[in-house]
């Protein structure tokens, strides 16, 4: 895609994305999938982690930096794992399906007292590119109201559009994952 174009997708969307943001207590963000980006992070994400967001803006990454220092070690080498079979899941699927499916993952993220709490992270494709594969990815995330210790990740695939949901269940640490129905 030109980057023009990219540029106009992405504010096609900002105005709503921001709205969003201000209207729940959830952290909103957006990212370019292929580039590793984020595009977008609503400022409450400062009430979750001890982060500064302009910082994590400037460094423009979606990647290993910022994840691995907020999300439990076991949790984040787990969700590495599922990211790559949440992909190959998604590409299995017809193009004009691909931007149906919403991955939902719970797992334990620091907050910004240093303690674990358990975090519902919600992510889905808004765009694809020229190939069809994953471009703008918005995320919602949320303090779970469940306080009790979290032992294993859950996390869901869903169809919003029909409602089933996919196990990724060729997944190595199967143990480790609590798949949710």
């Amino acid at each position: 895609m030109e980057t023009i174009t990219k540029q106009k997708i992405w504010e096609s969307y900002k105005k709503h994305i921001e709205l969003l943001a201000k209207v729940n207590n959830s952290y909103v963000y957006v990212g370019e999938y292929q580039n590793k980006r984020y595009l977008y992070m609503s400022d409450n994400i400062q009430q979750f982690f001890d982060i500064d967001l302009n910082t994590l803006l400037l460094s423009q990454s979606i990647g290993e930096d910022f994840l691995a220092t907020r999300i439990h070690p076991e949790d984040y080498q787990i969700l590495k794992v599922v990211t790559t079979k949440l992909l190959e899941f998604i590409l299995s699927q017809p193009v004009e399906k691909r931007k149906d499916f919403k991955y939902i993952s719970e797992f334990r993220g620091k907050n910004a007292e240093g303690k674990y709490v358990r975090i519902i992270n919600q992510q889905q494709i808004l765009e694809l590119d020229e190939n069809g594969n994953p471009y703008l990815l918005m995320g919602i995330a949320d303090l779970s109201p469940n306080t009790a210790p979290l032992n294993n990740i859950k996390i869901q695939i869903v169809n919003f559009i029909t409602g089933e949901s996919f196990p990724l269940n060729k997944i190595e640490e199967k143990k480790l994952i609590e798949f949710t129905p």
